[in-house]
């Protein structure tokens, strides 16, 4: 199913006016580029794009022409959601706000946290995997202190990153599925919706898990003090404001990708029809 290979990957990637002063636009990027959303941000299109159509060799099974992908992925491209989110953000994050954030940033324990959260990022899915499991091999002869495990679930808990994943996840599935139907058979609604919902249940019971995992292997450099530091630094209002406002704007970001995509296609299709009458 495209839902769980889009979330699957999702996981390993692990998220005014338009008068606003510059130093503003420096802080939303400076934050979002220290974080792991960036990543995220840069690689679901090139997931979509795998998963949902290049996957589908066969043409009964292509889900969109070549020339329909190159409409819709204009609108995908990173650069494109990159400054849609940045100006989504500058309407949305106050200044006040945002120099506390950028001054949490800068106390060596946060810096190297972060650096570590970005380089686990960029590691290949492939690399990713074969090392994560030569961890765990490696836990089954030295488990984690119970202050560890308690440090993170606290960490989890407080990053959001369960239900910010999949409320992510379920915004691209509405996304695509929108995408999926132009030019199609009339869509079952009741039917998506249902699958949406299986996929959603799925996403829920499965992402803590793996998340849990994956900051394990993250963070196994960074000792329980360091750890400590980091999640009273997630836990503070500025900090929650942050994530709360990122994911949503990422999801608002996609959608309306999707949906200018999705529209410029109907008006070319409802442009030919027009000539072959």
């Amino acid at each position: 199913m495209i839902y769980t290979r889009l979330f699957v990957s999702l996981l390993f990637l692990m998220v005014c006016s338009i008068c606003i002063a510059d130093d503003q636009k420096h802080a939303v990027k400076h934050l979002f580029e220290n974080t792991g959303l960036k990543s995220v941000l840069e690689n679901v299109p090139e997931q979509i794009r795998r998963q949902a159509w290049d996957n589908h060799t066969d043409e009964h099974e292509s889900l969109l022409s070549a020339e329909d992908q190159a409409i819709l992925f204009k609108y995908l491209h990173k650069d494109y959601l990159y400054t849609s989110f940045i100006e989504l953000m500058n309407q949305q994050m106050d200044t006040e706000t945002l120099d506390i954030l950028v001054e949490q940033t800068t106390t060596p324990v946060i810096k190297k946290i972060q650096q570590i959260e970005i380089a686990t990022s960029k590691t290949q899915q492939e690399v990713l995997q074969k090392q994560m499991a030569d961890y765990f091999e490696g836990l089954k002869i030295t488990p984690p202190s119970q202050k560890r495990l308690d440090l993170i679930m606290d960490l989890e808990s407080a990053s959001k990153a369960t239900d910010s994943i999949v409320f992510l996840m379920e915004k691209v599935m509405r996304g695509v599925n929108q995408v999926m139907s132009t030019g199609k058979e009339p869509v079952n609604n009741q039917q998506i919706e249902q699958e949406i919902s299986i996929a959603t249940l799925m996403m829920q019971n499965v992402a803590k898990t793996q998340i849990i995992m994956m900051m394990h292997f993250t963070y196994r450099d960074v000792d329980d003090k360091e750890l400590s530091t980091y999640l009273d630094m997630l836990q503070t209002k500025e900090k929650q404001q942050f994530l709360n406002t990122s994911v949503e704007a990422l999801g608002e970001v996609f959608l309306n990708a999707l949906q200018k995509g999705f529209d410029e296609l109907i008006d070319i299709k409802l442009d030919k029809s027009t000539v072959a009458i």
